[in-house]
């Protein structure tokens, strides 16, 4: 079991999954704190691990210097990851269009893994479990994890 945190910010690895819930800017020490707990995760779930990042309903996108080093990293330390699901939970057009635009950067990226967005917590953890071998995490163990994250971060 490992944590982290910051303003704006929380991660947990539990179970061979990681938990991540971001309120603020996305900044290079929430990939360094993800590398961590991708180290945390595999020596939970060595057969491969999941990554559930929870965006909230808005998404800003990061500084070319974040971004750049975010799919470096992506790139070099892919060893395990079976899945990478991305939650934006805002509703209506503007949600939609915005998981759209997100997957379709995902599709030109040619991530290592693979990846996806959607709109529930729940669509999140099927999407993590049709992705981790024969035998995933159970559903209600990973919604369990997901929702003991705090919803209120500091800033």
């Amino acid at each position: 079991m490992s944590d982290e945190g910051g303003p704006g910010w929380v991660g947990v690895a539990r179970d061979g999954v990681i938990y991540m819930r971001v309120r603020g800017s996305f900044e290079r020490e929430i990939v360094d704190a993800t590398r961590r707990l991708h180290l945390v995760a595999l020596a939970q779930r060595p057969a491969g691990i999941g990554i559930l990042f929870d965006a909230g309903a808005r998404l800003s996108l990061p500084p070319a210097e974040v971004r750049e080093y975010a799919a470096e990293m992506a790139a070099r330390y892919s060893e395990g990851i079976k899945a990478h699901v991305t939650l934006l939970s805002g509703g209506g057009f503007f949600g939609a269009a915005i998981r759209s635009a997100i997957t379709g950067i995902f599709m030109i990226a040619h991530n290592p893994y693979p990846r996806t967005v959607v709109a529930t917590p729940r669509e999140a953890v099927r999407y993590l479990q049709s992705h981790m071998g024969p035998s995933p995490v159970a559903e209600d163990k990973m919604l369990a994890a997901y929702f003991a994250l705090p919803d209120e971060l500091p800033a």
